[in-house]
């Protein structure tokens, strides 16, 4: 009856998160979670996702993905992954962030966009070839089709930063396109 109880309020908490309901309500559904582990490590997780508080987002989600996880809560994993690689990324913390982003399955529906922010991360990290790597691997083969907008321009500034300005202007050609 408690994992059940707790089921629903995980996915209460989901749906608040997502509507942007009241602070109050979320906060009630939180409480229902106390004691749940992992549950209640993933609803404090993204609640201060949504708060924008990138250092409870970690110490949370991270704690969630420590854990491990039960097979009933695999579909959250995916999305802590991205959540804490944001968090990582807006704290400066860019290897974490990197690291993080290539857990992304490539089977998950994140993979698209972990690509194009794992080519960010790289490119702020500094890591100019992997960052081209990763934007040139976003507009070819199966993800070629992918909206992923932001990979030409990536892949311009690495190419830029590494001193290739013909390629980095036929980068941006590509983007205009």
């Amino acid at each position: 009856v408690q994992r059940s109880l707790w089921q629903a309020s995980a996915a209460a908490l989901r749906d608040q998160v997502a509507f942007q309901r009241p602070e109050a309500e979320i906060k009630a559904t939180l409480v229902l979670l106390k004691g749940s582990g992992p549950l209640e490590d993933f609803g404090r997780g993204i609640f201060a996702a949504l708060k924008i508080d990138h250092l409870g987002t970690i110490k949370n989600l991270e704690a969630f993905l420590a854990n491990s996880v039960p097979v009933h809560h695999d579909r959250f994993v995916e999305v802590s992954r991205m959540l804490v690689a944001r968090a990582y990324y807006s704290t400066r913390q860019y290897e974490k962030a990197s690291q993080r982003l290539l857990e992304i399955k490539k089977s998950s529906n994140f993979l698209s966009k972990g690509l194009s922010e794992l080519s960010w991360s790289y490119l702020r990290e500094g890591n100019y070839p992997s960052a081209i790597g990763t934007a040139v691997n976003l507009q070819t083969g199966g993800l070629r089709k992918t909206f992923s907008p932001e990979a030409p321009m990536v892949m311009a500034m690495a190419l830029n930063e590494m001193c290739q300005y013909p390629k980095a202007a036929q980068a941006v050609q590509l983007f205009r396109s």
